[in-house]
């Protein structure tokens, strides 16, 4: 307000799913004259620098010694609990490089505040030591929310309403989710709360930042059991030029309408998935498919 700038970092993990978003992101926030650094692993600074953002690396051992590159490929062969086991060591390595680098770079960069991606709890840990303000960033559907009438979204049921039964579902899915499939990531936070004084993290506003800042569109949330003012829906965060260097044949499109597929880019090469959506799309003559 009244023409302050604001030195601002996004911190993001070094995925394409959630560095595009987030550095769209930052460019929205730049654009009303903040100063925006991305905060992410090395293969980050490449989108830093053509989407006109500051960068600040962490995990710079890590990737130089091709561990990141590795676990992102060990990732990419996997599905269902080994892919989700595999995410969650991917998340607890982060963390550990992420308490060893982060207080350094903020100790540099002098930020005012910190918007911070929710698959990143070392970083929310740090900022309430320090007292820095900070909101979280939902590439995907908000993970850290604990209305009871929500699953958590990587289970496969809708939303509980009243039910009392199908709310304790979703209250024992959720501790199952971040007491017991992720322990190795809680280990990791506790560890360092201790240390540091903080009580236990909760999925309370208080202690996951001041908003949460999600770019699902309210119209695909389930309903909630009352308002939640700390959320903020808004559309897919997208920028028209943001990806004008990668190449596709717009020669092959011949004029159907367009049934689009997307992978992501790390959990993509498992060559059945490709096969299964070929022959669920048999027989569909009216459309193209675009994988």
């Amino acid at each position: 307000k009244n023409g302050y700038t604001m030195k601002i970092g996004i911190v993001v993990p070094g995925f394409r799913g959630h560095l595009n978003p987030a550095s769209t992101l930052g460019v929205a926030i730049q654009r009303r004259g903040h100063d925006v650094t991305l905060i992410s692993t090395p293969e980050a600074e490449a989108i830093a620098k053509r989407m006109g953002l500051r960068f600040a690396p962490i995990s710079i051992a890590e990737y130089n010694s091709g561990d990141l590159t590795k676990d992102k490929e060990t990732l990419g062969l996997l599905e269902g609990i080994e892919a989700f086991q595999c995410n969650v060591e991917i998340v607890s390595k982060a963390a550990k490089d992420t308490y060893r680098d982060l207080p350094a770079i903020l100790e540099e960069k002098k930020l005012d505040a910190l918007l911070i991606d929710d698959t990143c709890p070392a970083a929310i840990s740090i900022a309430r030591v320090q007292e820095i303000p900070f909101g979280t960033l939902a590439a995907t559907p908000p993970l850290l929310q604990d209305d009871p009438s929500i699953p958590p979204f990587i289970f496969p049921w809708g939303p509980a309403g009243n039910n009392m039964i199908l709310r304790s579902r979703n209250w024992i899915a959720r501790k199952t989710l971040f007491e017991i499939m992720a322990e190795p990531v809680a280990r990791v936070v506790r560890a360092y709360n201790k240390e540091h004084g903080l009580s236990p993290p909760t999925l309370n506003p208080r202690t996951i930042g001041l908003l949460q800042l999600t770019q699902l569109p309210e119209c695909f949330e389930f309903p909630r059991d009352a308002p939640a003012n700390h959320f903020v829906y808004t559309s897919p965060w997208y920028e028209s030029n943001r990806d004008s260097s990668i190449d596709f044949p717009w020669d092959k499109l011949d004029g159907r309408p367009i049934l689009y597929v997307s992978l992501g880019t790390t959990q993509n090469r498992i060559e059945q998935i490709y096969k299964n959506l070929i022959q669920a799309c048999h027989g569909l003559n009216n459309v193209q498919l675009v994988m």
